[in-house]
């Protein structure tokens, strides 16, 4: 015979870790291609479950047996909180109607009153806490199955590929000329330069400019990154891009035929590249790349902006747990938890972008390598110094950005520093996205930086003319 206080940990151990999950689980159809989600992820995910829901059940049915009336009951809402919060923040985040809710004034208040009920509570009514507790499991059950059949329909998903190949192999470095294209996720323009002519605070774009050539009226595919970056990738411009069943799918016009990606990379840089004799790498984030490039290129790196395990490290109990976390609200209260574990997200995924971007280029004659680095773009975790933790990384102002603006220049300046001996021999463009977007005009969001250091040019010069970015890359690629 099963102990009643084993019964309530068992249910209360299925139906909290159900709840936890939920932000995972809530995560749209159309958005679930920006998880990168693999098999190994979802076996990670059973094992998570498993253990968090023993771990719940054996605090709660201690708590059932405990003579200490006041800690039982504390642990018991200790232990609810989390769950119904990552509960509540999913419901509202899928109703915009209520997303005022998530404003940091209602949601302080509110917060603030619930804890002093309960705690009063707590203390005058330790045994009908409790019970309230356990009565509000069977409340529960709905939403624990509507999340459990979201989670599993998210490890029957299309499993992504992230990684295949060597960026900077082994072996005797290529004789060129070599290309390197860089793309800074919403690198601004109008913090950069100063008219028309980049500013003396940022020393390596000042020195890309003074070496190279600069574009003042450069456009990129698009304003926003799921335009742009699938334009780059094709070397055109699209009107409309969507995500449906794990796929993306672009349009000519914006009331044109979607149609797959795939299908649209014939003209793209990476063929062209290939064609033209050149080894072929890509690193970056956000768009599955590996995916997408598959035969296109012949080394990958792609880095989910949500998943945490993407590197190819150790199978890990907790890389489920985290990657469900950064999915929360960045407001308060949910952003006391999110915050700090998106941050060093980024900065992982900074690190091994840029480690890639530094590579030797090795493996053939010459390398064609393509790099989608995730700043200056939120969340702002960055200062000329490095790696700085902020309150609410998310919210843009002008000093967050100027600061991982300068971090950015930084970066710029070690690439650039690790391709020293073979700079006279690389092509290098460097470019972005998209505008800041939180403070541009909508039709000025693909105005974008361009410098293009060839390894034939003379002297600075400064092209003021309007000029596509994928126009100049592909220039680059034909040039001798």
């Amino acid at each position: 015979m099963i102990a009643p206080d084993t019964k309530w940990g068992c249910a209360a151990g299925i139906v909290l870790t159900a709840l936890f999950f939920s932000p995972l689980a809530g995560v749209p159809n159309d958005q679930r291609l920006f998880l990168f989600w693999r098999h190994g992820d979802s076996i990670d995910l059973i094992v998570a479950c498993i253990a968090m829901s023993l771990a719940i059940g054996f605090v709660v049915s201690w708590s059932l047996r405990s003579k200490h009336r006041h800690l039982a009951a504390l642990l018991i809402c200790g232990i609810w909180f989390i769950p119904l919060t990552c509960l509540t923040a999913s419901v509202v985040r899928l109703l915009p109607g209520v997303r005022w809710l998530l404003a940091p004034t209602p949601v302080a208040m509110g917060l603030a009153f619930m804890i002093a009920m309960l705690a009063a509570a707590i203390i005058k009514h330790p045994l009908r806490v409790t019970r309230l507790a356990l009565d509000i499991l069977p409340v529960c059950v709905p939403a624990t199955v509507v999340v459990g059949a979201f989670l599993v329909s998210l490890m029957m998903a299309r499993s992504v590929s992230t990684t295949f190949g060597t960026i900077g192999p082994e072996g005797s470095h290529a004789r060129g000329p070599n290309i390197l294209v860089l793309v800074f996720d919403e690198l601004s323009y109008n913090y950069l330069f100063d008219g028309t002519s980049v500013g003396r605070h940022y020393p390596a774009f000042h020195a890309a400019a003074l070496r190279g050539v600069s574009y003042t009226q450069a456009k990129s595919p698009g304003g926003r990154t799921l335009l742009s970056l699938p334009g780059y990738l094709a070397g055109k411009r699209f009107a409309r891009a969507e995500v449906a069943g794990g796929l993306m799918y672009v349009a000519d016009s914006p009331g044109g035929p979607l149609v797959a990606l795939e299908a649209q990379l014939e003209d793209g840089p990476c063929r062209q590249a290939r064609a033209a004799g050149y080894r072929t790498e890509i690193s970056g984030y956000y768009l599955p790349y590996c995916d997408l490039l598959k035969s296109e290129v012949d080394a990958c790196r792609t880095i989910s902006e949500y998943n945490s395990n993407w590197i190819g490290a150790p199978r890990s109990v907790w890389s489920p747990i985290w990657t469900n976390l950064s999915l929360l609200p960045h407001q308060f209260p949910t952003g006391l938890i999110k915050n700090p574990i998106y941050s060093y997200h980024q900065k992982a995924m900074t690190a091994a972008i840029i480690a890639d971007a530094q590579a030797p280029f090795t493996g053939s004659d010459k390398v064609f390598r393509f790099i989608h680095l995730s700043i200056p773009h939120a969340p702002f975790v960055y200062d000329r110094d490095g790696f700085r933790l902020r309150g609410d990384p998310f919210v843009t102002t002008n000093e967050a950005y100027a600061d991982q603006l300068r971090y950015t220049d930084t970066v710029l300046a070690g690439i650039l520093n690790a391709h020293a001996s073979a700079l006279d021999n690389t092509r290098v463009v460097i470019t972005a996205d998209h505008e800041l977007r939180a403070n541009t005009a909508p039709e000025e969001n693909d105005h974008v930086p361009l410098f293009v250091l060839r390894t034939s040019q003379p002297a600075a010069a400064t092209v003021d003319e309007p000029t596509w970015v994928s126009d100049v890359v592909r220039q680059v690629i034909s040039s001798r």
